[in-house]
């Protein structure tokens, strides 16, 4: 079992009296060099609290009371990772533990469980498998990458752990899928789903959506349509429906000459696909409406230096922008000297907000040996 640590690791909040003098020559000194400091550095603070170690994607219930993620579950050794629930992480309390969903269930053995999505309901959770290659290895790292669609299939599960069902069968048809999720009523699911492997770096792509359907108590996916179909072969990713569910929110490298490092965002209404970020060359992917409804939340490497975590991933912040993809502004500073947050070159994978909208769940690889780590973070101040 996973142990969930909740000991925050607080920055400086105080500094030791001085003079007025030396308050007055600081201010000086400072203002000379504001030039060189990212602006938003002195706007808020940033607590940063590490929850669990080796943890990758995860989701909040919508009331807010469980965290769902994907793990390695330390006590079978096996590296293969399962989906595990930790109740109400926000009240602290040391030494707690999360409790695994899937790591009994006989059906999702020898296979890695990961990507939850809570029903809106709190009492169902969707993910997703991977079914094991002789070939293949699968790390942390790699849930990061789309090297997570391979040999991958959507199931459903009861959140108290008593009923699994397997959804799809991309097997069987040469396919597979990536990230879904549920729509804000409930009813649908969203997904990504391969149509050709042999095209582009990850293959093609198309956004799929069907209605939850159950007969005799067994769910299944019915009524499945194409939401959009780009029309040259580009990898998707999508991250969830709109908040009206009329439409859908991804990422992708939907423009002519860009590659997997050149991801955007962008919304997708009625089949067609709007640019909200166009930096050019820069992966802007895992974006997130905020509990508010006014702003998009992603993770970006622009304005960044071209550095890598020392397993080779490259350095990510938070960034926030409008609806529109307008007044985007930085969110942290994990990779900038001066911030209180800083831990040197850092990775930021997945996230998502707590429906308070003052706390949010994120994946972070940093440090010499370059672990991930499930953190939360509480913006006071910070646009």
């Amino acid at each position: 079992m996973l142990t969930a640590t909740s000991q925050p690791i607080m920055r400086p909040s105080q500094r030791p009296f001085v003079s007025a003098y030396w308050v007055f020559a600081a201010a000086v000194l400072l203002s000379g060099l504001a030039s060189a400091q990212p602006a938003a550095l002195a706007r808020g603070k940033l607590t940063v609290r590490e929850i669990v170690p080796q943890g990758g994607r995860m989701a909040w219930s919508a009331q807010g009371d469980k965290l769902a993620f994907d793990a390695p579950d330390s006590d079978r050794g096996d590296g293969l990772f399962d989906i595990f629930l930790l109740d109400d992480p926000l009240s602290g309390g040391a030494d707690r533990r999360a409790r695994c969903l899937t790591c009994k269930a006989p059906d999702l053995r020898q296979q890695h469980v990961i990507n939850p999505a809570f029903h809106p309901s709190g009492g169902q959770i969707v993910f997703q498998t991977i079914a094991l290659a002789k070939k293949t290895n699968f790390s942390a790292q790699d849930l990061n990458t789309p090297i997570r669609s391979n040999r991958s299939e959507i199931w459903l599960a009861r959140t108290d752990g008593k009923d699994f069902w397997k959804l799809t069968d991309f097997a069987g048809i040469g396919s597979a899928v990536l990230d879904p999720s549920f729509s804000y009523e409930g009813q649908r699911l969203v997904w990504a789903e391969r149509t050709n492997s042999k095209k582009g770096a990850y293959g093609a792509w198309k956004l799929r959506s069907g209605s939850i359907r159950t007969r005799r108590g067994v769910p299944k996916i019915a009524a499945m349509r194409v939401e959009f179909r780009p029309k040259t072969p580009a990898l998707l990713i999508p991250h969830g429906f709109t908040l009206d569910d009329q439409g859908f929110l991804l990422s992708g490298n939907l423009e002519e000459g860009h590659t997997t490092t050149g991801i955007d965002v962008y919304l997708v209404r009625e089949g067609k696909a709007s640019r909200l970020t166009k930096t050019g060359g820069v992966a802007e992917e895992t974006a997130r409406f905020d509990p508010s409804g006014k702003h998009i939340t992603f993770a970006s490497n622009q304005t960044l230096r071209r550095e890598r975590t020392p397993d080779g991933q490259p350095i990510r912040e938070l960034w926030q922008m409008d609806l529109d993809g307008n007044n985007a502004k930085r969110l942290t500073f994990f990779n900038e000297p001066p911030a209180d947050e800083y831990r040197g070159p850092t990775y930021i994978g997945d996230f998502e907000w707590h429906p308070d909208g003052e706390w949010l769940a994120a994946q972070i690889v940093s440090g010499r040996r370059a672990q991930p780590n499930l953190v939360l973070l509480r913006f006071q101040g910070r646009p």
